[in-house]
């Protein structure tokens, strides 16, 4: 699983430095978001902010509560490398000029807290 996500955070690096910061990241308003992005986020509306997660985020998290689930983890620490993941990408977006950024190099770190 971590060979796996260190070659998706790469991706995903590879993909912002290339491409840009993509439409569908943490804190874009859906007002400026290109189509296709509306369909392929999921955008929550919180009271203290409105951040959008890509498809591919949702795949990864899916994948690593799923091979955590098989491991025979419990729920809770099933998901907790990805809330890990959320609240270090989240206090990065909070504490520096960045205001968008790929998510799965957090989860990664996540992953990597808990598992070892």
């Amino acid at each position: 699983m971590l060979i796996f996500l260190l070659a998706f955070s790469v991706f995903d690096l590879i993909q912002n430095l290339l491409f840009g910061i993509p439409a569908n990241s943490i804190s874009t308003p859906a007002a400026v978001m290109p189509t296709i992005s509306f369909y392929t986020t999921l955008s929550l509306n919180l009271p203290w902010g409105h951040y959008n997660i890509g498809f591919e985020d949702c795949i990864i998290i899916g994948a690593i509560a799923e091979h955590a689930r098989r491991r025979g983890w419990g729920l809770l620490k099933s998901f907790l490398p990805v809330a890990i993941g959320f609240v270090f990408a989240y206090l990065l977006v909070y504490l520096t000029p960045f205001r968008a950024l790929p998510l799965i190099p957090f989860f990664t770190l996540g992953w990597i807290i808990v598992e070892y």
